[in-house]
């Protein structure tokens, strides 16, 4: 008996076509040549045999509807019946089927005359080298607060203080700068421990950006989480930041906050008042570095450059320009992308990412005041908690 089915990829259309020629009498024998070219076609798909079964019956149901004594074409088209099946899975599932290696390995080698050109499939690898997303958080909270329920101390001395660094003797006025703990750290101390006032703070001038100024504790090596550069198959190219939250608890009298905004307080000779003030969250990636690739590099990385410092600090061993959101409320959300473009030549294979906070310069000004004689006297920004959270992918 002849073989009376031709099955052919329609490129223009971008459609499977089967023609077929078939009597009434020939139905029975004709039906498992049938099944055989609906299994060319899975070979063809190469997708996963839940989705082959799938596709299999609505071919069959068309053939069905479609049957007559004369000749006619069966039309499935592949691609939007695979759209519709894997739009019934969830996206982690999704994640699973390798679309690219499909369309790479078997469409390109069956279908010779199709529309995907190497363009299409450079564009589809760079899409799967994106790190699945890692959700993290940074936090500080100090656990000793007696009285945090009622919040009726307004100058509480349990309190984190964010005030004019003390340990740099200059003329001008340097706050404190403190990085943010991966997790949670817990700070069960005296009540006049003020971690973030005991790090030396000096002001750094990016290299190759004169208006990019940072502040760096300078006896302190920078704490963060560990993030791969590189893969065994991938240098990644950017570092995308994102879904970015915060939560921050000051013990101030309730009755002083209208909204939710972040506070500071500010002394008035024999009084102080409460400002509106904001903060600066500054990320970083850091990794220590020999001087040979900084020689070969020149100033691509390590913007925040300072040899006369022997040891290894935040500010020297920063490797790329700050990313920097302000923030003015106890809580909130950010959803623009940070991104930081990474040196692909830089030959290391991971780095710290690191979450630093400091006062904005335009904030200086707001948190100047006056003592009992009248001298300028600065204020300070109180906080017993501040958590963090965010996304990041590496692309």
């Amino acid at each position: 008996m002849s073989r009376p089915y031709n099955v052919y990829f329609d490129n223009v259309t971008g459609r499977v076509v089967m023609q077929k020629k078939i009597n009434k009498e020939e139905n029975n024998s004709c039906d498992t040549e049938f099944n055989n070219k609906i299994n060319q076609l899975y070979n063809i798909t190469n997708i996963e045999d839940h989705y082959n079964k799938n596709i299999g019956q609505n071919f069959n149901q068309n053939y069905k509807k479609n049957q007559n004594n004369t000749a006619n074409n069966i039309n499935i088209d592949i691609r939007e019946q695979i759209k519709k099946e894997l739009s019934k899975k969830n996206s982690n599932e999704i994640k699973k089927i390798n679309i690219q290696e499909d369309l790479k390995n078997n469409f390109s080698n069956n279908l010779n005359n199709n529309n995907l050109n190497n363009n299409n499939l450079n564009n589809l690898n760079y899409s799967r080298i994106i790190l699945s997303k890692k959700e993290v958080f940074f936090g500080i909270k100090k656990t000793i607060l007696s009285d945090f329920n009622h919040l009726n101390n307004s100058s509480n001395s349990n309190d984190f203080k964010i005030g004019i660094n003390k340990n740099i003797n200059r003329n001008s006025n340097i706050f404190d700068t403190f990085y943010l703990f991966p997790n949670i750290s817990e700070i069960n101390t005296k009540n006049e421990t003020n971690i973030v006032n005991e790090k030396k703070v000096d002001i750094f001038t990016n290299i190759n950006n004169s208006s990019d100024k940072q502040y760096f504790p300078i006896d302190f090596v920078a704490c963060g989480i560990n993030i791969p550069l590189k893969s065994p198959t991938t240098v990644y190219k950017k570092l995308v930041i994102k879904n970015i939250f915060w939560n921050i608890f000051q013990s101030i009298n309730i009755n002083k906050y209208i909204s939710d905004e972040l506070l500071s307080i500010v002394p008035e000779r024999n009084d102080f008042s409460y400002k509106s003030i904001k903060l600066q969250i500054n990320f970083e990636l850091h990794s220590q570095i020999n001087n040979n690739i900084i020689q070969l590099l020149g100033n691509r990385i390590l913007p925040y450059r300072n040899f006369d410092m022997k040891n290894t600090t935040p500010a020297n061993s920063c490797l790329y320009s700050s990313s920097v959101i302000e923030i003015n409320s106890l809580n909130g959300g950010i959803f623009n992308n940070l991104e930081i473009d990474l040196c692909t030549d830089l030959d290391i294979q991971c780095a710290l990412l690191c979450v630093k906070i400091s006062v904005p310069d335009d904030c200086v000004q707001t948190l100047k005041g006056s003592d009992k004689t009248d001298r300028p006297y600065y204020g300070y920004i109180p906080f017993s908690q501040f958590i963090l959270n965010f996304e990041y992918n590496l692309i």
